[in-house]
């Protein structure tokens, strides 16, 4: 029983594909041409240099993009510091890297100086900072 239905499918498909396929058609006959050794160029084809020449001024142009961008960011990022420290009661007025992953911060807390110090694990107070300090600048 499945040898008959195999051979019945493969003789439908079989004759389905033949029906499907088109003889190929007949080239038309060819007239000997000179054919000529080098090809010439159209004249508005743009040479290899040119395009390298503009992949290259393309990406000195995204790099230069890119440090704008970068320094724009960063002077704004400094602005709006300064910005949201004019009318609150607890000011940053410096702060300081130590490491990745150390900082120190200059608070100003109702009239008063702190030094803080924060890492991975803690915030902690350093010393308050009297106004000699200042003076001796």
């Amino acid at each position: 029983m499945k040898k008959l239905l195999c051979l019945l499918l493969l003789v439908f498909f079989t004759h389905s594909y033949a029906a499907d396929v088109t003889p190929p058609p007949t080239p038309p006959p060819q007239t000997q041409e000179v054919v000529p050794l080098q090809p010439e160029l159209p004249p508005d084809t743009p040479s290899y240099e040119h395009a390298f020449l503009k992949m290259i001024l393309s990406l000195v142009g995204l790099l230069v993009l890119v440090f704008l961008t970068f320094w724009a960011l960063r002077r704004l990022s400094q602005g709006r510091m300064r910005f949201m420290n004019q009318n609150l009661t607890i000011k940053i007025l410096e702060k300081r890297s130590l490491s990745p992953k150390t900082l120190l911060y200059v608070l100003e807390i109702g009239g008063k100086k702190l030094l803080i110090s924060e890492s991975q694990l803690e915030v902690r107070l350093l010393t308050p900072i009297e106004e000699s300090l200042r003076e001796q600048d």
